[in-house]
């Protein structure tokens, strides 16, 4: 379980999803009052969904990862990561990502990568 921190608000939860300023932690629904939402994680979580977001920072690892928009950067993904918008940067990644428009950065990805227009680099 990880905790959550979107502009100040902290929670703690697995399965958490960002729409707009709507924000769903483990089946509960939360409300932010800010438009640009910067979120930071600490800990593991099984999976992270958002609409879009200025930034997405985790502290720790994520199975399953999808942003509408917003670069994000995490220690590790278990699965798969797609992207609209933004750029990817992570430590392992141990299935696919897709990115719409953004640049990959990784240790090691074990999957396929597709991006429409960015830079791919790995370290391994």
């Amino acid at each position: 379980m990880g905790s959550l921190n979107i502009n100040g608000i902290t929670v703690s939860g697995n399965n958490i999803t960002v729409n707009g300023n709507k924000i769903t932690v483990d089946g509960k629904q939360i409300n932010i009052k800010e438009s640009e939402l910067v979120i930071n994680i600490t800990g593991n979580i099984g999976s992270l969904e958002v609409e879009t977001c200025k930034s997405v920072n985790i502290k720790g690892n994520v199975k399953e990862l999808q942003s509408g928009s917003g670069d994000v950067k995490c220690s590790m993904i278990g699965g798969n990561a797609s992207t609209g918008s933004g750029d990817v940067s992570c430590g392992n990644i141990g299935g696919s990502v897709k990115t719409g428009s953004g640049d990959v950065y990784a240790e090691e990805i074990v999957g396929t990568v597709r991006t429409g227009s960015g830079d791919i680099s790995t370290t391994k």
